[in-house]
């Protein structure tokens, strides 16, 4: 379930760069993928495409958001050592 502050952060990232959140979610559904040893597939799938607008679940929001942020978290420790 994702709660009221992960949401804010997803639609911070949308809002800034949609591409950001797209490929986190293409990460995380070639990472599924890979886990469950399927092909991995060029880009993740929605659930629903309502009037051109791709719909992922929350899980799979949640999921990316917690990929970028291990991320985000790597690039920040590889630059304090560098220091």
């Amino acid at each position: 379930m994702m709660d009221l502050q992960t949401l804010g952060h997803a639609a911070a990232l949308y809002q800034r760069d949609p591409r950001i959140i797209e490929t986190a979610l293409d990460a995380v559904a070639a990472q599924r993928a890979l886990a469950a040893k399927r092909p991995i597939p060029q880009r993740a799938a929605p659930v629903l495409r309502l009037n051109g607008i791709p719909y992922y679940t929350s899980a799979e929001i949640s999921d990316a958001i917690n990929f970028l942020q291990k991320l985000d978290a790597k690039k920040k420790a590889e630059v304090e050592a560098n220091v």
